[in-house]
């Protein structure tokens, strides 16, 4: 078993990264957009779709990879923490190992705002969101009586409290 146990390692990487790109595939077709590759290599993998026309869709498919990453590391920890005692030592050794050390340092580099990465997608449309959030102007309640600036505005604003009155 121990001979093969580097396989399982590799395997195992390779799955939880076609499972990162399937994420990323999956919320794609779910917004209508055209998946047109899966590339894999040894050390990184790409899923080549249609570009999303609204920003928030790009987002939310950029979010996808590493969403099916967190469940993977928190179906990893559930099963580290309760089921230890029942499973195979390499196999516990592979959950530790690759579905929680190596995927938890994944998630960390895939959620910097580098450009290739996940992380810049997500990032970028945060920090867009909140820059125009900053540029929009408060509407000014109706509730907050402001003082007349002309005198035009002070006689329009008397005779609107004696018509109230």
């Amino acid at each position: 078993m121990t001979n093969i146990k580097p396989l399982f390692y590799i395997l195992t990487y390779l799955l939880i990264i076609v499972l990162h790109e399937a994420g990323h595939a999956i919320v794609a077709k779910i917004l209508k957009y055209k998946v047109d590759t899966i590339f894999l290599t040894p050390f990184y993998a790409t899923c080549e779709f249609e570009e999303p026309y609204y920003a928030f869709e790009l987002q939310l498919i950029a979010s996808a990879g590493i969403a099916v990453q967190i469940i993977i590391l928190l179906f990893a920890i559930i099963i580290i923490t309760f089921f230890n005692t029942y499973i195979d030592l390499v196999f516990l050794d592979i959950l530790k190992v690759v579905c929680v050390g190596f995927n938890s340092t994944l998630i960390l580099l895939n959620l910097l705002p580098l450009d290739p990465l996940d992380g810049y997608h997500i990032w970028k449309f945060h920090i867009n969101f909140i820059q125009t959030l900053k540029n929009v102007r408060p509407i000014k309640s109706k509730l907050i009586k402001q003082k007349p600036k002309t005198e035009m505005e002070i006689l329009i604003a008397e005779i609107t409290k004696k018509m109230k009155e």
